[in-house]
Protein backbone atom coordinates (compact mmCIF):
# COMPACT_ATOMS: atom_id res chain seq x y z
CA UNK A 1 0.00 0.00 0.00
CA UNK A 2 1.35 3.42 -0.97
CA UNK A 3 1.59 6.24 1.55
CA UNK A 4 2.45 9.88 0.85
CA UNK A 5 4.93 10.95 3.51
CA UNK A 6 4.13 14.07 5.55
CA UNK A 7 0.92 14.72 3.67
CA UNK A 8 -0.75 16.55 6.54
CA UNK A 9 2.29 18.72 7.31
CA UNK A 10 3.28 19.61 3.75
CA UNK A 11 0.05 19.65 1.76
CA UNK A 12 -2.53 20.94 4.24
CA UNK A 13 -3.00 23.64 6.86
CA UNK A 14 -5.20 24.13 9.92
CA UNK A 15 -8.18 25.07 7.76
CA UNK A 16 -7.99 22.22 5.23
CA UNK A 17 -7.53 19.61 7.97
CA UNK A 18 -11.07 20.46 9.12
CA UNK A 19 -12.59 19.98 5.67
CA UNK A 20 -14.11 16.60 4.83
CA UNK A 21 -13.16 16.85 1.14
CA UNK A 22 -10.83 19.16 -0.78
CA UNK A 23 -11.23 20.58 -4.27
CA UNK A 24 -7.57 21.58 -4.24
CA UNK A 25 -4.47 21.04 -2.13
CA UNK A 26 -1.51 23.09 -0.95
CA UNK A 27 1.96 22.32 -2.26
CA UNK A 28 5.44 23.46 -1.17
CA UNK A 29 6.81 26.28 -3.31
CA UNK A 30 10.26 26.54 -4.86
CA UNK A 31 12.48 24.01 -6.60
CA UNK A 32 15.36 23.84 -4.14
CA UNK A 33 14.24 21.10 -1.74
CA UNK A 34 16.56 18.12 -1.48
CA UNK A 35 13.92 15.67 -2.69
CA UNK A 36 13.12 17.73 -5.79
CA UNK A 37 16.79 18.23 -6.68
CA UNK A 38 17.51 14.51 -6.32
CA UNK A 39 14.52 13.72 -8.51
CA UNK A 40 15.51 16.12 -11.28
CA UNK A 41 19.04 14.74 -11.35
CA UNK A 42 17.51 11.53 -12.68
CA UNK A 43 16.53 13.27 -15.91
CA UNK A 44 13.56 11.88 -17.82
CA UNK A 45 12.87 9.21 -15.20
CA UNK A 46 12.72 11.89 -12.51
CA UNK A 47 10.27 13.98 -14.52
CA UNK A 48 8.01 10.94 -15.03
CA UNK A 49 8.15 10.18 -11.29
CA UNK A 50 7.31 13.82 -10.49
CA UNK A 51 4.24 13.63 -12.74
CA UNK A 52 3.11 10.42 -11.04
CA UNK A 53 3.54 12.04 -7.61
CA UNK A 54 1.44 15.03 -8.69
CA UNK A 55 -1.35 12.65 -9.74
CA UNK A 56 -1.11 10.81 -6.41
CA UNK A 57 -1.51 14.11 -4.57
CA UNK A 58 -4.57 15.02 -6.64
CA UNK A 59 -6.19 11.72 -5.68
CA UNK A 60 -5.27 12.04 -1.99
CA UNK A 61 -6.94 15.47 -1.83
CA UNK A 62 -10.29 13.86 -2.71
CA UNK A 63 -10.23 11.49 0.29
CA UNK A 64 -11.91 12.09 3.63
CA UNK A 65 -10.01 14.06 6.25
CA UNK A 66 -9.52 10.87 8.29
CA UNK A 67 -7.84 9.09 5.38
CA UNK A 68 -5.81 12.15 4.42
CA UNK A 69 -4.43 12.36 7.95
CA UNK A 70 -2.62 9.05 7.39
CA UNK A 71 -1.57 9.80 3.81
CA UNK A 72 -2.39 6.19 2.90
CA UNK A 73 -4.32 5.09 -0.18
CA UNK A 74 -7.23 3.04 1.12
CA UNK A 75 -10.48 1.65 -0.25
CA UNK A 76 -13.85 2.61 1.21
CA UNK A 77 -13.77 -0.50 3.44
CA UNK A 78 -10.46 0.56 4.97
CA UNK A 79 -8.29 -1.98 3.15
CA UNK A 80 -5.16 -0.83 1.37
CA UNK A 81 -5.57 0.06 -2.28
CA UNK A 82 -3.57 -1.97 -4.78
CA UNK A 83 -1.15 -0.17 -7.05
CA UNK A 84 -3.10 -1.34 -10.11
CA UNK A 85 -6.20 0.41 -8.71
CA UNK A 86 -4.23 3.61 -8.16
CA UNK A 87 -3.05 3.61 -11.78
CA UNK A 88 -6.65 3.13 -12.87
CA UNK A 89 -7.91 6.05 -10.76
CA UNK A 90 -5.13 8.39 -11.89
CA UNK A 91 -5.50 7.30 -15.54
CA UNK A 92 -1.75 6.83 -15.57
CA UNK A 93 0.23 3.83 -16.75
CA UNK A 94 3.99 4.05 -16.94
CA UNK A 95 6.34 1.61 -18.63
CA UNK A 96 8.02 0.55 -15.39
CA UNK A 97 5.73 1.36 -12.47
CA UNK A 98 8.00 -0.49 -10.05
CA UNK A 99 10.91 1.82 -10.94
CA UNK A 100 8.73 4.92 -10.48
CA UNK A 101 7.65 3.75 -7.03
CA UNK A 102 11.24 2.96 -6.07
CA UNK A 103 12.37 6.40 -7.28
CA UNK A 104 9.73 8.21 -5.19
CA UNK A 105 10.66 6.05 -2.20
CA UNK A 106 14.33 6.87 -2.70
CA UNK A 107 13.74 10.62 -2.47
CA UNK A 108 11.49 10.07 0.55
CA UNK A 109 8.20 11.32 -0.88
CA UNK A 110 6.29 8.05 -0.47
CA UNK A 111 6.51 4.83 1.53
CA UNK A 112 5.24 1.31 0.95
CA UNK A 113 3.27 0.11 3.95
CA UNK A 114 2.82 -3.64 4.33
CA UNK A 115 -0.66 -4.73 5.37
CA UNK A 116 -0.80 -7.39 8.04
CA UNK A 117 -3.74 -9.58 8.89
CA UNK A 118 -4.39 -11.63 12.02
CA UNK A 119 -4.02 -14.86 10.05
CA UNK A 120 -0.96 -13.82 8.07
CA UNK A 121 1.57 -12.10 10.28
CA UNK A 122 5.16 -12.03 8.98
CA UNK A 123 8.05 -13.08 11.21
CA UNK A 124 8.83 -10.43 13.86
CA UNK A 125 11.55 -7.93 13.12
CA UNK A 126 13.91 -7.23 16.02
CA UNK A 127 16.16 -4.27 15.19
CA UNK A 128 18.82 -3.44 17.80
CA UNK A 129 17.98 -0.62 20.18
CA UNK A 130 21.09 1.30 19.13
CA UNK A 131 23.16 1.79 16.00
CA UNK A 132 20.19 1.49 13.66
CA UNK A 133 21.48 1.89 10.07
CA UNK A 134 20.05 4.47 7.69
CA UNK A 135 17.05 3.34 5.64
CA UNK A 136 16.56 0.40 8.00
CA UNK A 137 12.79 0.86 7.90
CA UNK A 138 12.51 2.03 11.52
CA UNK A 139 9.85 4.71 11.66
CA UNK A 140 10.47 7.71 13.88
CA UNK A 141 8.39 8.34 16.95
CA UNK A 142 5.72 11.02 16.97
CA UNK A 143 7.15 14.51 17.01
CA UNK A 144 10.60 13.54 15.80
CA UNK A 145 12.05 14.94 12.62
CA UNK A 146 10.11 18.22 12.75
CA UNK A 147 11.62 20.89 10.55
CA UNK A 148 13.43 18.45 8.30
CA UNK A 149 13.51 19.04 4.58
CA UNK A 150 10.72 17.91 2.29
CA UNK A 151 10.93 14.24 1.46
CA UNK A 152 12.17 12.96 4.84
CA UNK A 153 10.29 10.04 6.35
CA UNK A 154 7.14 11.02 8.20
CA UNK A 155 6.95 10.45 11.94
CA UNK A 156 4.46 7.84 13.04
CA UNK A 157 3.44 6.24 16.27
CA UNK A 158 6.34 5.32 18.47
CA UNK A 159 7.46 1.73 18.24
CA UNK A 160 5.99 1.04 14.80
CA UNK A 161 8.37 -1.02 12.70
CA UNK A 162 8.32 -1.86 9.01
CA UNK A 163 10.30 -4.97 8.10
CA UNK A 164 11.15 -5.02 4.40
CA UNK A 165 10.86 -8.51 2.99
CA UNK A 166 14.19 -8.62 1.21
CA UNK A 167 14.02 -12.38 0.63
CA UNK A 168 10.63 -12.07 -1.03
CA UNK A 169 11.91 -9.36 -3.35
CA UNK A 170 14.81 -11.57 -4.38
CA UNK A 171 12.44 -14.46 -5.04
CA UNK A 172 10.11 -12.34 -7.16
CA UNK A 173 13.03 -10.77 -8.99
CA UNK A 174 14.25 -14.20 -10.10
CA UNK A 175 10.72 -15.25 -11.01
CA UNK A 176 10.29 -12.10 -13.10
CA UNK A 177 13.50 -12.78 -15.02
CA UNK A 178 12.52 -16.39 -15.74
CA UNK A 179 8.91 -15.67 -16.77
CA UNK A 180 8.20 -15.51 -20.53
CA UNK A 181 8.16 -12.09 -22.18
CA UNK A 182 4.40 -11.94 -22.85
CA UNK A 183 3.65 -12.94 -19.26
CA UNK A 184 5.74 -9.99 -18.06
CA UNK A 185 4.21 -7.60 -20.59
CA UNK A 186 0.71 -8.49 -19.38
CA UNK A 187 1.68 -7.72 -15.82
CA UNK A 188 3.90 -5.38 -13.81
CA UNK A 189 6.33 -5.82 -10.95
CA UNK A 190 4.03 -3.93 -8.59
CA UNK A 191 1.06 -6.14 -9.48
CA UNK A 192 3.24 -9.20 -8.89
CA UNK A 193 4.30 -7.81 -5.51
CA UNK A 194 0.70 -7.01 -4.53
CA UNK A 195 -0.56 -10.51 -5.35
CA UNK A 196 2.39 -12.17 -3.59
CA UNK A 197 1.72 -10.21 -0.40
CA UNK A 198 -1.88 -11.45 -0.35
CA UNK A 199 -0.67 -15.04 0.04
CA UNK A 200 -0.22 -16.25 3.60
CA UNK A 201 3.35 -17.19 4.48
CA UNK A 202 2.57 -20.90 5.03
CA UNK A 203 1.06 -21.09 1.53
CA UNK A 204 4.04 -19.56 -0.26
CA UNK A 205 6.26 -21.91 -2.27
CA UNK A 206 10.03 -22.07 -1.96
CA UNK A 207 12.19 -20.42 -4.60
CA UNK A 208 13.02 -23.78 -6.18
CA UNK A 209 9.34 -24.76 -6.34
CA UNK A 210 8.40 -21.42 -7.86
CA UNK A 211 11.09 -21.46 -10.56
CA UNK A 212 10.44 -25.10 -11.44
CA UNK A 213 6.73 -24.33 -11.80
CA UNK A 214 7.16 -21.31 -14.08
CA UNK A 215 9.62 -23.32 -16.19
CA UNK A 216 7.04 -26.09 -16.58
CA UNK A 217 4.37 -23.61 -17.64
CA UNK A 218 6.76 -21.94 -20.09
CA UNK A 219 7.17 -25.25 -21.91
CA UNK A 220 3.58 -26.49 -21.85
CA UNK A 221 1.52 -26.56 -25.04
CA UNK A 222 -1.05 -24.10 -23.72
CA UNK A 223 1.56 -21.37 -23.23
CA UNK A 224 3.65 -22.08 -26.32
CA UNK A 225 0.91 -22.37 -28.94
CA UNK A 226 0.14 -19.40 -31.19
CA UNK A 227 3.33 -17.64 -30.11
CA UNK A 228 2.31 -17.50 -26.45
CA UNK A 229 -1.12 -15.95 -27.05
CA UNK A 230 -2.57 -17.76 -24.02
CA UNK A 231 0.14 -16.95 -21.51
CA UNK A 232 -1.20 -15.44 -18.28
CA UNK A 233 0.03 -12.19 -16.83
CA UNK A 234 2.54 -13.13 -14.14
CA UNK A 235 0.49 -11.50 -11.36
CA UNK A 236 -2.54 -13.61 -12.33
CA UNK A 237 -0.32 -16.70 -12.35
CA UNK A 238 0.63 -15.89 -8.75
CA UNK A 239 -2.92 -14.94 -7.74
CA UNK A 240 -4.20 -18.34 -8.86
CA UNK A 241 -1.23 -20.18 -7.29
CA UNK A 242 -0.47 -21.99 -10.52
CA UNK A 243 2.55 -23.70 -8.96
CA UNK A 244 -0.04 -25.92 -7.27
CA UNK A 245 -1.59 -26.79 -10.64
CA UNK A 246 1.31 -27.83 -12.85
CA UNK A 247 0.74 -29.08 -16.40
CA UNK A 248 1.24 -32.82 -16.69
CA UNK A 249 4.65 -33.92 -17.90
CA UNK A 250 5.63 -37.04 -19.77
CA UNK A 251 9.04 -38.27 -20.81
CA UNK A 252 9.60 -39.06 -24.46
CA UNK A 253 12.03 -41.97 -24.64
CA UNK A 254 11.19 -43.20 -28.14
CA UNK A 255 14.61 -42.17 -29.42
CA UNK A 256 16.45 -42.13 -26.11
CA UNK A 257 17.29 -38.45 -26.46
CA UNK A 258 16.12 -37.51 -22.96
CA UNK A 259 13.67 -34.87 -24.21
CA UNK A 260 10.81 -34.02 -21.85
CA UNK A 261 7.46 -33.11 -23.36
CA UNK A 262 5.18 -30.98 -21.20
CA UNK A 263 1.48 -31.34 -21.89
CA UNK A 264 -1.74 -29.95 -20.43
Amino acid sequence: MIKINKWSQLFENADTRKRQRLGWFLAPSGCDSRGYRRLMRKGKDGIVAFGVFQALCQVMATYSKETRASGEFRNSDGTGMEVADIWEITRMEVADDWQVIETLKEVGWISLVTQQSATSVPPPCHPPATSVPDNSGIVKGEGEGEGEEEGEEEGEEEGEVFCPQVDDKQILSQLWKLAPKLSRQRSSKMQVWDEWNKIKNPDRPTLDELLAAIEAWKQCDHWTKENGEYQQGLHLWIKRMRWQDLPETSKNNTEGDGIYVVEL
